[in-house]
This record gives structure tokens, C-alpha cells and sequence, in this order.
């Protein structure tokens, strides 16, 4: 489990891991980021964002679901889902035609509790633009914890 210690500044920002403008997703389009490069045709933690994203949740205790189809007709979907805060991660991708591909973090809270997380930066800016809530990651990840009891 990660320390609850301040992690230290990234050069990275949050516009590093969220597409800039892209909020709309099929569970919250109001509060939904969709993450850079997560629309693969293979399973989703190919995408390295992703994949850093599910590292992080896994780390602190939180339980991401896994789950897909295959078959000699069918198309290939891989999907993962994970819920916290007021959200969470959903993702679905796979080698089908139609239907968009991707990974998103659903809600404000799980959004900036990734971000910072990661040790991104978020800037009083951002928090504004987006209505980010103040909370530090040591409050959203005993808020968190708490939910999924740890």
C-alpha cells in the first residue's frame, strides 16, 4: 500500500493521462474523463495508461474486474470495471467493429483520487475548470479504503 505522504510534484499534469475535452462516456457523461490511448484493439491494460491506472488501484486495495469474450465467430471484447469513490474505472475494448473503445474514470473525486494517485500534478486551475474537490490523497484514499473495507 502507498505511504500517505505527500508524493513529490510530477512534471506530469492531469492533462497527461485525460484527453483534453473528452468528458462524455456511456455511464456519466457529465463527470467522466476518458484516458489518452486507451482505445486498443487488445485487452485494455495493453494501453499504458491504462494499465498504470488498474497498478494504482490494485495497489491501495481496490478490486478492478476483469472480464471478456472470444470465440471462432465472434469478436474479441476485454473490459475491466472497478468501483470507488463516486465512480470508478470502466473500460471495454477489443477487435469489433462499431462502438467506441476506450478506458474512462467515471466521477470528480475518482478522477483527481487517480490523478494524484499517480503523482500527477493538479493545479488550483484545473480544479476549478473541472469543479476538482479540494480533497488531498490521503482523505480520498481513506475515503476510498473505507468503502471497499480496508
Amino acid at each position: 500500500m502507498p505511504s500517505n505522504e505527500p508524493r513529490q510534484a510530477s512534471r506530469k499534469t492531469f492533462a497527461w493521462l485525460f484527453q483534453s475535452g473528452v468528458r462524455t462516456a456511456a455511464r456519466d457523461g457529465d463527470s467522466s474523463w476518458r484516458i489518452k490511448g486507451s482505445g486498443v484493439s487488445d485487452p485494455c491494460e495493453y494501453a499504458e495508461k491504462t494499465k498504470a491506472v488498474v497498478a494504482f488501484l490494485e495497489s491501495v486495495g481496490i478490486p478492478v474486474k476483469r472480464s471478456g469474450t472470444s470465440g471462432f465467430c465472434a469478436a474479441d471484447t476485454h473490459s475491466l470495471d472497478a468501483d470507488f469513490l463516486d465512480g470508478g474505472l470502466w473500460a471495454e475494448t477489443g477487435n469489433y467493429i462499431g462502438g467506441e473503445k476506450g478506458a474512462w474514470i467515471n466521477g470528480k473525486r475518482a478522477a483527481l483520487f487517480v490523478a494524484l494517485g499517480l503523482g500527477l500534478r493538479v493545479t488550483e486551475a484545473l480544479r476549478e475548470r473541472y469543479s476538482l474537490p479540494q480533497a488531498t490523497l490521503a482523505e480520498l484514499l481513506s475515503e476510498a479504503g473505507n468503502a471497499v473495507g480496508l
